[in-house]
């Protein structure tokens, strides 16, 4: 396996292909939500994590790096490409969940796993009680709901209603995450990275609203969901 993932989006089925090679036993949405979730805690501005990357992406997996150099490298990369996400300006950062001509109970348990794992990385990062009793009420709600979805059952109602849902679910917690990060990055006042990125998408799109920050698109994406 030999994929530069610093050049396109991440591919579930060959992440997951690169975790069994490693001999983990986590599954590629929880991989990737513990991964978003420690770096959403400990990162700002694209700085390397404390340690470097192999020992980051070694204490926030299962993984004993046994494998290859070359797999070793791969899953740096991996981390590495999650970190710019989440600081990227144009707010590119997406969840890591099977394609979308899987069955829907496959994604929506992957959905669930994936906020565990974020949930699981944020505490892992350093985000304590005592932190989060700080936090403004929206970014503790966000965790709230995090942790509900992430008991999400694989069973349920199918068809168009289920996919509009998981769609709208899966939005949800993106914005919650990047809304997690830039709480912890100490950003979540209408920072300089929302200005940037409503002036970006006003130049591609001279139909949309310029004055729409992060916190607002998540704090309609919770009127959504509740």
């Amino acid at each position: 396996m030999t994929t530069e993932y610093s050049d396109q989006s991440l591919n579930f089925d060959e992440v997951c292909d690169l975790l069994v090679e490693l001999g983990s036993i986590i599954s590629a949405a929880e991989f990737h939500g513990s991964v978003s979730g420690m770096l959403a805690g400990c990162i700002k501005d694209k700085k390397e994590p404390e340690g470097g990357w192999p020992t980051f992406m070694a204490n926030t997996t299962d993984i004993d790096y046994q494998g290859s150099s070359l797999q070793q490298q791969e899953l740096v990369e991996i981390g590495q490409q999650i970190a710019d996400e989440l600081t990227s300006e144009s707010l590119s950062f997406r969840l890591l969940l099977p394609d979308d001509d899987d069955d829907i109970s496959v994604r929506l348990e992957s959905l669930g796993l994936w906020c565990q794992g974020f949930l699981t990385g944020l505490a892992q990062s350093g985000v304590t009680e005592a932190v989060l009793k700080a936090w403004p009420a929206d970014s503790r709600e966000a965790l709230q709901d995090l942790a509900a979805i992430s008991q999400i059952g694989s069973e349920g109602e199918e068809g168009a209603t289920a996919e509009a849902d998981y769609i709208d679910v899966s939005e949800y917690v993106r914005l919650a995450a990047l809304h997690v990060f830039l709480e912890c990055a100490g950003e979540n006042n209408r920072g300089e990275q929302d200005m940037q990125a409503a002036d970006r998408r006003a130049d591609t799109d001279p139909a949309a609203d310029s004055s729409v920050s992060v916190s607002e698109l998540f704090a309609r994406g919770t009127k959504r969901l509740h």
